[in-house]
């Protein structure tokens, strides 16, 4: 009888160990499943936040211009004041538009720095020799073209031809937009759409009011984009700028037509 009770109190005994032991690995497999789950998301994580970090230096650092080839000769150029990335965009397509050729641009901190494949490389001393570089919009009449040693002298785009020009009879603080398209009177030519604002649409009507029978020399950064012959007074705030403009060209012109709503200067140096 009482090894028959002994015997009972074993088993049971048995039995509670054993359903402790079960409850245990029971209660401990959620923490392990767990701890396997960290292991490999915290890993994941981390490759996921560097490749963000990668990414953003990229932007910030190279910016939206294009990444220049390894090799290509540089030339560093610093946009005054403290530019936006937008502002610092616009300045590489105008010096690319200015380099010609294969030129490209990639933005730095502090401005751009603009590449080209060796064989092009004169272009870099060329642009270089244009700083520095006021990123004024103006509107001035011609007095004359192929006039030298004038004080108000100014080259073509092209750099074929030159203009006597007067006064500045209005500047580009109130252009509000710009675009490029090809052109729909020239297949092959692209063209710049100026957009003013009120004020600016009003002061261009009373300058070219005064200037019909005139040319006007539409000057960007110091440069004569064209001169058209005034024919009659333009109204309605929209100014057309055509000419043997390729892509590039116009896309540079319509950047620099953008900066001349907040002119700024560009010199050559160390871009960041």
């Amino acid at each position: 009888m009482a090894l028959g009770r002994a015997l009972a109190e074993r088993i049971v005994e048995w039995r509670r160990s054993g359903g402790i032991a079960v409850r245990t690995a029971a209660a401990a497999a959620p923490h392990r499943v767990g701890l396997l789950l960290l292991l490999i998301l915290v890993p994941s994580l981390l490759v996921v936040a560097l490749i963000f970090a990668v990414g953003l230096y990229v932007l910030t650092t190279l910016g939206p211009g294009q990444n220049l080839p390894a090799g290509w000769p540089t030339a560093g150029f610093v946009v005054s004041g403290n530019p936006t990335s937008d502002t610092r965009d616009q300045v590489g397509k105008m010096l690319v538009a200015r380099a010609g050729g294969s030129a490209r641009y990639t933005t730095r901190p502090n401005g751009v720095l603009i590449g080209v494949p060796l064989a092009e490389k004169s272009a870099l001393q060329r642009i270089r020799s244009l700083a520095p570089i006021h990123t004024d919009v103006e509107f001035r009449p011609v007095l004359s073209t192929g006039t030298s040693g004038a004080a108000s002298v100014l080259p073509s785009l092209d750099g074929k031809n030159t203009y006597q020009v007067g006064p500045v009879a209005m500047t580009g603080v109130h252009v509000s937009a710009a675009e490029s398209a090809a052109s729909s009177n020239s297949p092959g030519d692209w063209q710049v759409t100026v957009s003013l604002d009120a004020a600016g649409a009003k002061e261009f009507d009373d300058v070219t009011a005064r200037l019909v029978g005139q040319e006007l020399a539409i000057v960007v950064a110091g440069t004569v984009v064209s001169a058209p012959m005034i024919q009659d007074a333009i109204t309605g705030g929209q100014v057309i700028v055509q000419g043997k403009f390729s892509h590039a060209d116009a896309d540079g012109l319509t950047a620099a037509f953008q900066l001349g709503q907040h002119p700024v200067t560009v010199n050559v140096g160390n871009p960041g």
